[in-house]
């Protein structure tokens, strides 16, 4: 999965915008973060558990 992210900030509201960035953030990265983590600890349940607290902690960070 390879697609580029572009910010599409410009003329929408900032929570809106924020939310589409974030959606973009989560399909470019989170197959390869999955599978990352399901090779790193062999887990395919875990490795979605951890996938998913990854995208949490990345969103806290975001709304910072």
């Amino acid at each position: 999965m390879s697609a580029e992210v572009i910010p599409l900030s410009i003329g929408r509201d900032a929570d809106a915008a924020r939310a589409t960035d974030i959606e973009l953030l989560f399909q470019s990265h989170s197959e390869s973060v999955f599978r990352y983590l399901r090779a790193l600890i062999g887990g395919e349940d875990e490795a979605l558990d951890l996938t998913a607290l990854t995208f949490e902690r990345a969103l806290g960070q975001l709304q910072r």
